[in-house]
């Protein structure tokens, strides 16, 4: 009975996926292409928009966060089930009161970052962990995979990892 259920999620989850479209988050690039990259204080959320300053500034800014509804559901059910790897941060939305270092292009959020040591850890709150989304960086200084990184495409130039990278905070500008 239990190979009988295995065999029909298989079959379920591989159906969901069909149509499923592998999404590149190409970290060099994005750094590169930002229109902004600052740390900011996240103050809260409201229906589909993220609250957040500058830390310098007393003014309130806002950015669009839609698909945080869908990451909460998520990760509330993969966290519920264990499914979710300790650390993973693909999906997340910042809590209120955090600091983060924020990377948008053209209004959008497209990375975030936390301090950690002398790196920012990099995450994309708009994937899904093991879904639908694999980092992609240079195997060269300032990038660095995650511990545990499995490279998934040998033979290249870059490490291509499920939940983010580390950049070295000395080779970051904010702008």
């Amino acid at each position: 009975m239990k190979r009988i259920t295995f065999i029909v999620a298989l079959l379920v989850m591989m159906a969901l996926t069909a149509d499923a479209k592998l999404i590149m988050v190409r970290v060099k690039q994005i750094l590169d292409e930002a229109t902004a990259i600052r740390m900011v204080r996240i103050y809260g959320y409201k229906d589909s928009v993220m609250l957040y300053g500058y830390l310098n500034s007393k003014d309130t800014l806002t950015v669009d966060c839609k698909r945080k509804e869908d990451a909460e559901y998520y990760w509330k059910f993969m966290t519920e089930h264990k499914h979710m790897a300790p650390g993973c941060l693909a999906g997340k939305w910042p809590e209120a009161q955090e600091k983060v270092l924020m990377v948008l292009k053209q209004g959008k959020v497209k990375l975030f970052a936390k301090v950690k040591g002398d790196d920012y850890r990099f995450w994309d709150p708009n994937c899904v962990f093991g879904a639908n989304s694999v980092f992609e960086f240079p195997k060269e200084p300032p990038f660095k995979p995650l511990l545990g990184c499995d490279n998934m495409i040998v033979g290249t130039g870059a490490w291509v990892c499920s939940d983010g990278c580390l950049v070295t905070a000395a080779a970051l500008k904010e702008r």
